[in-house]
């Protein structure tokens, strides 16, 4: 009997190792990360994965934010998220703490499209990488989205990484 239940365990663990690992989670339960170091998840209204490392946009960050909070927490709505975060003051004052650049992610978007402003590309995909790699858990512990208050992403600022501090600063 402890025989047969044994070989059950190691069966579901396999089933379980597979069934994740082709589902694009790692074992400490992330999405994997694509290897152009752009977002981790499929596509996204408004995103574009960037190519390159000149490919990135203030923008990514915005939409790295909601695919990470989207793949932890099973009430985001990722249509929300980028619309919620598009003019979210305390994000962008991270982001930029001079407040030289424009007050919503879709101004950023116009003036980087119209080369009204550049921003440091290697800041950007640091920021990008490392959101990409924040575990779940950090946004719970930061405060940065719960469950229990549905689609409320005003404390999401709290959760960036250091290397996106300032990282919207104009070239």
């Amino acid at each position: 009997m402890k025989t047969f239940l044994f070989t059950i365990l190691i069966v579901l663990s396999v089933v379980c190792f597979t069934q994740c690992t082709s589902e694009g989670i790692t074992i400490t339960n992330n999405p994997q990360s694509n290897d152009d170091g752009g977002s981790t998840s499929g596509d996204t209204e408004g995103a574009s994965t960037p190519d390159s490392i000149a490919d990135y946009q203030a923008n990514d960050i915005r939409v790295a934010i909601c695919e990470s909070l989207d793949f932890c927490f099973s009430t985001v709505d990722e249509t929300e998220c980028l619309s919620d975060l598009d003019d979210d003051v305390s994000l962008l004052n991270v982001l930029d703490s001079t407040g030289s650049s424009a007050d919503s992610f879709t101004e950023i978007s116009a003036l980087e499209e119209s080369g009204g402003v550049t921003y440091a590309q290697a800041g950007l995909e640091s920021c990008v990488t490392a959101i990409d790699a924040l575990e779940c858990d950090e946004f719970s512990t930061a405060g940065a989205y719960s469950n229990s208050f549905i689609n409320d992403y005003t404390n999401v600022y709290r959760s960036l990484p250091s290397a996106c501090e300032e990282v919207l600063q104009a070239e």
